[in-house]
């Protein structure tokens, strides 16, 4: 049911608004309180990532691949946390090495 919601509220725009009114708007506070606690260095990237570790695709995907909920919830939490380490590129390096590489030779 979820999976069909999520589907056709890009569809149904009546369905849309009440999604970005319901539970889009729970999972951006969770979001908020959630990169609280990530210290206020780099919060546009835990904001960034903590909602892509929320959504209901990225649950799905990790699910497809046979984690569990709680493999799913570790993984990306050691994304996010790896991601903002102070060793790891600033998504602006990572996007210059990824282009860079993808250029035709």
């Amino acid at each position: 049911m979820p999976e069909k919601i999520q589907r056709d509220r890009g569809a149904v725009p009546a369905l849309d608004a009440l999604m970005q009114r319901t539970s889009d708007a729970r999972l951006s506070q969770l979001s908020e309180a959630l990169t609280a606690g990530f210290g206020r260095g780099r919060r546009r990237a835990s904001r960034t990532l903590i909602k892509l570790a929320l959504d209901f695709w990225t649950w799905r995907r990790l699910s497809a691949e046979g984690l569990s909920d709680k493999m799913a919830a570790d993984l990306m939490t050691d994304a996010i946390v790896a991601a903002l380490s102070s060793q790891a590129p600033s998504v602006d390096q990572c996007a210059s090495c990824c282009f860079l590489n993808l250029a035709p030779r």
